[in-house]
């Protein structure tokens, strides 16, 4: 599916485009983080929530996922 998506942001600012690509590369390994879980992969898992959490240390669901609270 990733191989299908097109840029949906054609005419934008460079600054936008860069601050949607790295929260892109973060949520991507976000959920790849979860698929980690699911396969028991717990070191891995550790160091993919690791560089999430460095790069948004404030998002609120982040947070709660590894039991950070609010």
């Amino acid at each position: 599916m990733l191989a299908l998506r097109t840029d949906p942001l054609v005419g934008v600012g460079e600054r936008l485009r860069v601050a949607v690509a790295e929260e892109s590369e973060r949520l991507l390994r976000f959920y790849g983080a979860g698929l980690l879980a699911y396969a028991g992969e717990r070191q891995q898992l550790a160091a993919a929530l690791a560089h999430v959490l460095k790069g948004d240390s404030e998002n609120r669901y982040y947070r709660w996922f590894v039991g950070a609270g609010n």
